[in-house]
């Protein structure tokens, strides 16, 4: 068995002393204590460290060269200990953050160049997918980040809201009214489609896809009314019918709260948090 660290350090102690008293006063601990740690060091080895004489005690032989291994066993120990507390504090490794694909667009851009150009150690993996699917991703330990749309309070989850955006039917000056571009996944989309039909409107056509970036270039070229969020639309697009409510988003930055505290996950967070 090997001897445990607080054995080694009593030890030391008491061969650089070569006072039982002292060497218990100066580690603040009792004598009786002091003696059962060498006691358990003693059979570890199976060798005799110290012997009485009339001034205290002295060390055998063996006593002699343990320490000076001893001395550079726990140097070493402390520079290991050193080296993995600034490993903790580098900001490095790879952050998996997951986010939709529309939302990455105008929610990472922003930061994300500034960051990287800082710590050149930091990498990313994106996981794209509904919000409501990275939150899931998230709380199981899949995903450390996200950036999710409108994130359903949970008690593992820390949550805290970036910015705002509106949902609504948009089109072109020119476009075919008949014809409604959009995701049918986002809960958005089906909201804004109750509100139409209880004002007895529809859409005789109907092109669906998953990319809101394609919605919005449809929609820009006037092929149909897309439903996009505002902070998509590259280009001028109107408003489709005013009397419409537009579904208010809530962009929000979300993370577990047991998220371990290391420099690079707060670096990222705080860049977020800035230029979002």
């Amino acid at each position: 068995m090997l001897p445990n660290s607080t054995d080694l350090i009593y030890f030391l102690e008491l061969y650089n002393v070569k006072n039982i008293s002292r060497a218990a006063e100066r580690l603040g601990i009792t004598q009786p204590s002091l003696s059962v740690s060498l006691q358990r060091l003693e059979s570890s080895l199976n060798l005799k460290l110290f012997s009485r004489s009339k001034s205290g005690i002295q060390p055998t032989k063996e006593a002699e060269i343990l320490a000076k291994d001893v001395e550079l066993l726990l140097e070493e120990w402390h520079r290991i200990g050193n080296k993995a507390k600034q490993a903790k504090n580098l900001v490095k490794g790879n952050i998996k953050l997951g986010c939709h694909s529309s939302v990455a667009l105008y929610a990472v851009l922003p930061w994300l160049q500034k960051l990287l150009s800082k710590h050149q150690d930091l990498e990313f993996s994106f996981i794209h997918d509904l919000s409501r699917k990275i939150s899931e991703q998230i709380i199981s330990y899949k995903i450390d980040l996200g950036l999710v749309i409108n994130p359903v309070q949970h008690p593992d989850l820390v949550i805290t809201k970036l910015l705002s955006d509106e949902v609504n039917f948009r089109c072109a000056k020119k476009h075919d009214p008949q014809t409604l571009i959009y995701d049918p996944s986002l809960a958005q989309a089906q909201l804004l489609l109750q509100n139409l039909k209880k004002r007895k409107k529809t859409f005789t056509r109907h092109i669906t896809t998953s990319s809101l970036e394609l919605v919005e270039q449809l929609t820009t070229q006037g092929v149909g009314v897309g439903i996009l969020p505002e902070r998509v639309c590259k280009s001028e697009l109107q408003i489709f019918d005013h009397k419409i409510k537009s579904v208010t988003d809530q962009l929000c930055l979300i993370y577990r709260y047991d998220l371990p505290k290391t420099n690079s996950f707060q670096a990222v967070i705080e860049s977020i948090k800035i230029f979002t």
